[in-house]
């Protein structure tokens, strides 16, 4: 098998590996968790190339509404073990509940959805050896959030975790141009399709000032130091 950094697939956009990131324990292992976008319905290879490379479980954080205007074919395939749980309540690019402030969005995400992130990683540390693959619309935000967790975890230094969301919007920006190239219909300003380094360090000073550190978060939220374990394990 030959795994890859980015998946170039049709209708699953920036889809990337968490492998390449070198931490204490060693370096993460490419074929345990994907991060990406879903805008549009995964085409047949979409599907086909998802399941060559390991991916046994999927985990969808998009909100309800989102979740039943297009529901996940992943919900429905054998072999797969599909999770729904959503970080936040709406695409922050789709509406202006927080300004122009993205940070406050995700502030907004890691403070009232504490409970889903402990489904969430949850469910991870409980999943079927294989790939873990999660994603919500653009896999830029509840996506992003999600991984920095997860990237801390398994001990990466904050630089690549910052990276790592750094690059969706480049990523990104093909499908937005094409997409909204008459007008965009989100209500949101162009800064939320972005994901600029400083968004991100943001948030994880707000987590550091409040919570001391990401563990101080985990612990808050009700995650065994078993549960870390065996995420941070996946990695290696």
């Amino acid at each position: 098998m030959a795994y890859q950094k980015r998946l170039p697939l049709k209708n699953i956009i920036n889809c990337r590996d968490l492998g390449g990131y070198p931490c204490p324990d060693g370096v993460t292992q490419f074929g345990r968790f994907l991060r990406c976008a879903i805008p549009e319905a995964p085409d047949e290879n979409d599907i086909v190339e998802l399941l060559k490379y390991g991916v046994n479980t999927v985990i969808d954080l998009r909100d309800e509404a989102e979740a039943q205007r297009n529901p996940s074919v992943f919900k429905f395939l054998d072999g797969v073990d599909y999770h729904h749980i959503c970080l936040l309540e709406f695409n922050p690019a789709a509406v202006e509940s927080f300004g122009t402030d993205l940070e406050k969005s995700y502030e907004y995400s890691v403070e009232h959805h504490k409970a889903d992130y402990k489904k969430a990683l949850e469910a991870i540390a409980e999943a079927n050896d294989g790939c873990v693959m999660y994603h919500c619309y653009f896999g830029k935000d509840r996506t992003g959030l999600l991984s920095v967790i997860l990237l801390y975890i398994a001990g990466a230094c904050v630089e690549d975790i910052i990276a790592d969301y750094q690059v969706s919007y480049t990523y990104l920006l093909p499908f937005i141009q094409k997409t909204f190239a008459d007008g965009s219909p989100w209500s949101s300003g162009e800064d939320f399709f972005k994901s600029e380094a400083d968004v991100i360090a943001e948030l994880i000073s707000f987590i550091n000032s409040k919570y001391s550190d990401i563990n101080g978060y985990l612990k808050d939220i009700g995650i065994s130091d078993e549960t870390k374990a065996k995420i941070k394990k996946k990695f290696f």
